[in-house]
């Protein structure tokens, strides 16, 4: 019996973002912004305010200013790779492409949770600032939700809870945007009832952006909510590295392929609370 030909098939195209994930709820990233070198932002501090009586020396003061302070980030590589046949090399790069693009939401989301990276590798940044992203006991790392010096919330309690207090926190620290409230996938079910689908976000009744992306991590012990400003995300372009001596298995004529790009994602640590859900 002849062996039949077969036809090859793309498998289905990459989803570069989910509703709920990091990248449907990030706002794009300045791209006149030469980014890849690196970012550096002026949030706009607490909101401040007073009421002052017509014709009389009477007046109220609300909120605490705060001083302004720049904050800075630097980006990363996401890399991914695929192993399979030498004579199939190109559908090899086309397949760590795929891999790529999909996995880039979870990777940007699971570098935003624990900054893993980052504090593997503290930079150094100019002295004439003082940064808003010190990381202590020296150096400077990106934004992230586990960061230290993020406001701890006394209100414990359930996942509904733990939002509300995490809303109020963000609300009260933002002049500009919706608050963004960071959980873990397993978190939605208690929150199904209480969110809005709008496109690809999930909104509380409220108007924060409920962020709850497949890379945040879903044995945090405790478990905990962030809430933080909105969250700026870059990521580039693919490319599939070109690598001759890749071979991995030479009794099987086998290849290694990676495919890369740069990723940068931040937000204003000024903004950043978090709170302990009670099981």
């Amino acid at each position: 019996m002849a062996t039949p030909m077969l036809s090859p098939a793309m498998a289905p195209p990459a989803v570069p973002h989910r509703v709920g994930g990091l990248l449907a709820a990030a706002q794009p990233g300045d791209t006149n912004a030469r980014w890849t070198s690196g970012v550096v932002t002026w949030h706009e501090p607490a909101p401040a305010w007073r009421l002052v009586a017509d014709c009389d020396p009477a007046q109220v003061e609300h909120g605490d200013g705060g001083e302004l302070r720049p904050t800075a980030a630097r980006p990363f590589l996401v890399q991914t790779s695929v192993t399979g046949p030498r004579p199939e090399a190109s559908q090899m790069a086309d397949r760590a492409r795929h891999r790529c693009e999909a996995v880039t939401s979870r990777a940007m989301a699971r570098e935003l949770w624990g900054g893993e990276l980052t504090r593997d590798a503290p930079y150094e940044l100019p002295d004439r600032y003082d940064w808003a992203n010190p990381e202590l006991g020296g150096g400077y790392v990106n934004p992230h939700l586990a960061a230290t010096g993020g406001t701890v919330l006394d209100a414990e309690g359930d996942v509904l809870a733990a939002v509300a207090a995490v809303e109020q926190a963000v609300g009260e620290r933002l002049l500009l945007g919706s608050p963004h409230v960071h959980v873990p996938v397993a978190a939605l079910p208690a929150l199904v009832d209480h969110l809005m689908p709008m496109g690809d976000l999930l909104m509380t009744t409220a108007g924060s952006v409920v962020v709850a992306d497949y890379g945040y991590p879903a044995d945090a012990t405790p478990a905990v909510i962030y809430g933080s400003g909105p969250v700026t995300a870059w990521f580039g372009a693919i490319d599939v590295l070109d690598q001759p001596g890749e071979v991995t298995n030479v009794a099987n004529n086998q290849i290694e392929v990676w495919a890369e790009r740069p990723a940068l994602v931040m937000f204003d640590p000024a903004t950043l609370v978090s709170c302990q859900v009670t099981p």
